[in-house]
């Protein structure tokens, strides 16, 4: 697991990087290039340069957006400095299973006469509803937990979506939106479309959920038995969540509040715990930290941990003691992978012998929120939402399969060409969203 994979320096030379700097140098060049090469062919001075505000807004993202999102460390003198611009795992594993996803609802979409524009369009449209609705969904859910203390700083952090805090429902929700308003725009039958691109969709899920491992997000509890196991780094999210919880340490708490206070339920024998003479019973308040790497060490490297424990008027130190690795977890991430990419294959093998529209996106909803309920029961980043021990994604997937079940079923009464709905009816045409839509 490697959050950060590497930084794009904020400096090179005597020069930075970003900002006015070589990236907006090389910018330029190239645009120079560009217009001498085109002249060269024969263009005129207007179709040459008819691009450059493209070019210009290129120039204005380097020289002014990127800048502002390069990574600050302190400099241990009460300041901080630029390491640069992060290139995170989770940000690329991304990009990585949108292009996938496209790629993929391309290769049957091509089939029925689609341009590229065609898809592209639709691709747009999907991938920026999705990641607004996933992010927005993760923002709502965990507001209280964003850092900052001013509601622009908040903000500041919701943007951050490359970092990981993107949820899978809210992108399928945003996505479908999306999709909603340009079959209306385009004049598509929905669920036709929906179809086409509910196994992209799961590709890009699988690929997504590689960015998830990377991150250390959506992990699962402690494994003790003879399963298949994962640990992860110090700092890393699983790692932290046991340090914080006791686990780590060989404690069970029965209760913590905020400022790390709480009662020792359980003391696992012949570990750090129990060789300190804790036991059940005991009140503890448990101080944890995490700093980034020091100046001149890898910036892209592990954060540096800090925890103490105070119980009977007696502070113990624990960073000492800390293991460089977490306790092992099950791999959910792995699974997730897994299982979306054999959702995906068997749904893309299908999509062609289906009779009716909705078959693929039913069928879809059905068999990932059965999958994902599973999946829930090993995770521990979520609580048990409305007084029961059910997450908000399990509740959102029993709700997908009441979806999926409905389709199947309102379906029999629908066209049985499943392929209709690919064909353009009229551009802009309401009427266009006829049933089944």
């Amino acid at each position: 697991m490697r959050s950060t994979l590497f930084f794009i320096p904020h400096e090179i030379g005597p020069f930075t990087f970003l900002g006015f700097g070589w990236a907006l140098l090389l910018l330029v060049i190239l645009f120079v290039l560009n217009v001498g090469y085109r002249r060269f062919r024969g263009e005129s001075w207007s179709r040459a340069a008819g691009d450059w505000v493209t070019w210009a807004i290129g120039a204005a993202v380097i020289a002014f957006l990127l800048p502002r999102i390069e990574q600050e460390f302190p400099n241990g003198m009460g300041g901080v400095y630029k390491v640069g611009l992060p290139i995170r795992g989770y940000g690329l594993m991304l990009m990585s299973g949108v292009i996938a996803a496209i790629g993929l609802s391309y290769y049957r979409a091509k089939q029925f006469g689609w341009s590229v524009d065609q898809l592209l369009s639709l691709a747009f449209a999907t991938v920026v509803s999705g990641i607004i609705g996933a992010r927005v969904f993760f923002v709502v859910q965990k507001w209280s937990e964003l850092p900052g203390d001013t509601l622009w700083e908040r903000l500041y952090e919701a943007l951050k979506f490359t970092e990981g805090g993107l949820v899978v429902y809210g992108c399928l929700i945003g996505g479908v939106m999306g999709i909603t308003l340009w079959c209306f725009w385009k004049g598509f039958r929905l669920l036709a479309i929906t179809d086409l691109i509910m196994p992209g969709f799961l590709l890009g899920l699988a690929i997504g959920r590689v960015g998830c491992l990377f991150n250390g997000c959506c992990f699962g509890g402690y494994c003790d038995a003879n399963l298949p196991a994962i640990s992860f780094p110090r700092g890393s999210l699983p790692y932290m969540e046991q340090l914080e919880s006791g686990e780590l340490l060989g404690l069970r708490l029965a209760s913590r509040d905020s400022f790390g206070q709480g009662t020792i339920a359980e003391v696992r024998p012949e570990t750090w715990a129990s060789q300190q003479g804790l036991k059940p019973g005991m009140q503890i308040e448990l101080r944890t930290g995490a700093t980034p790497p020091q100046r001149g060490q890898d910036p892209a490297g592990p954060l540096q941990v800090m925890a103490e424990i105070a119980v009977d008027g007696r502070v113990l130190e624990v960073t000492a003691v800390l293991p460089k690795r977490s306790l092992a977890t099950h791999p959910t991430q792995i699974y997730s992978t897994i299982d979306a990419a054999l959702l995906s294959g068997f749904l893309f093998c299908l999509w062609p012998n289906v009779r009716r529209e909705g078959t693929v996106f039913g069928l879809g909803l059905i068999m990932y929120g059965f999958s994902r309920i599973i999946e829930e029961w090993i995770r521990v980043d979520e609580a048990g939402q409305f007084g029961t021990s059910l997450t908000i994604s399990q509740w959102i997937s029993l709700g997908g399969i009441l979806t999926g079940l409905t389709i199947l079923i309102l379906q029999r009464s629908w066209p049985m060409d499943a392929r209709i709905g690919l064909k353009q009816v009229s551009n802009r045409e309401p009427s266009a969203l006829a049933a089944g839509s």
